[in-house]
């Protein structure tokens, strides 16, 4: 029975188209690399006709991937992980089920990465869109007593939202304005300072294969669970090695050294 109820949600699931109309990332701090943590608005409509009963699509962590950069893109990125942030519990009906949300916004190391990417979209580097892979693994229950461990990967062509013109938001049914929301991300950004917002369009292409699937997630879970602390050394003044007494005037001191930069939230 249990291994039935998973395979049924399990195609409900891959089954499901997800658009995310408007996903405005916004709060970016001036310098990713001290400050890696901004935040992400989405609205999402998520059409599910496999389950005929309403289910409870848990809070999960959702990673968000992108294919390496085009071969002539002036700014170079390879396959990877980028972001990742929290999705809410959801209480999903059977057809169309819209809703919004805002959280944190997490960017991975190497940010320099993201913003590469992130430049590339504002700058109209993608001329059709750029894919984006959102994965995670959702618990999802039905009834109350019917709980399910699921995957999910969806492949989503994202184009970008001009913040003076927020309606061109793609939305397959009827529309809901988020632009006064978006002004108001807008307008906060502006006064806090750093890197503008990103907005994105994105309409559901298709599910990623399970191959690729478990990789993105592995990586994922690597990442979080073996974080690596930026440290910056001091400068340090070496004395010679055989030296028992205070090193001469003409001492060599050393530049200082930096570690290498690589921090996953």
């Amino acid at each position: 029975m249990g291994a039935l109820l998973q395979s049924m949600g399990q195609h409900a699931l891959n089954a499901a188209t997800m658009d995310i109309p408007n996903a405005t990332v916004f709060d970016l701090a001036d310098n990713l690399h001290v400050n890696k943590v901004a935040s992400i608005f989405n609205s999402v409509e998520l059409d599910q006709t496999a389950l005929l009963l309403g289910a409870t699509l848990h809070e999960t962590q959702l990673v968000m991937h992108v294919p390496p950069s085009p071969p002539d893109s002036f700014f170079q990125w390879p396959a990877r992980n980028i972001a990742w942030f929290h999705m809410p519990e959801q209480y999903i009906r059977h057809g169309m089920n819209k809703f919004q949300f805002t959280a944190d916004f997490n960017v991975m190391e190497n940010t320099d990465d993201f913003v590469h990417w992130a430049f590339s979209a504002t700058l109209g580097a993608f001329p059709y869109g750029t894919d984006v892979y959102i994965a995670g693994q959702p618990k999802l229950s039905s009834l109350g007593i019917f709980n399910m461990d699921l995957k999910m990967g969806k492949k989503l062509n994202c184009t970008y939202i001009n913040p003076d013109a927020p309606t061109t938001a793609i939305y397959k049914n009827p529309p809901v304005n988020y632009s006064k929301a978006l002004e108001e991300f807008v307008t906060a950004q502006s006064l806090a300072g750093g890197m503008g917002p990103v907005s994105l369009s994105c309409e559901y292409n298709g599910n990623l294969d399970d191959d690729l699937l478990d990789e993105i997630l592995q990586n994922f879970t690597d990442e979080l669970a073996h974080p690596v602390t930026t440290s910056t050394l001091a400068p340090t003044t070496l004395a010679p090695a055989n030296a028992t007494t205070p090193a001469p005037t003409n001492a060599t001191t050393l530049a200082p050294t930096t570690a290498a930069s690589i921090v996953v939230v």
